[in-house]
């Protein structure tokens, strides 16, 4: 990104932050993820904003009953 880009990624992040809020209200939680290096095979700046029942701990390992398949 360039310094005359700085606008349009604070725009980004506002959304980011609104959408965030909103299903953190709906939801009581959410996640924000993005991919980078070699899990990036398409170049862009992308972010998801998701929720749902957690599948993994802390640590990222499988909680019971979550299949590694």
């Amino acid at each position: 990104m360039t310094k005359e880009e700085k606008g349009i990624l604070e725009d980004v992040f506002r959304v980011i932050r609104e959408v965030a809020a909103k299903l953190e209200k709906e939801h009581g939680a959410c996640t924000i993820s993005t991919n980078i290096g070699n899990y990036q095979s398409n170049k862009h700046m992308h972010w998801h904003v998701h929720y749902g029942a957690r599948i993994r701990d802390e640590q990222g390992r499988l909680l019971d009953g979550y299949d590694s398949k």
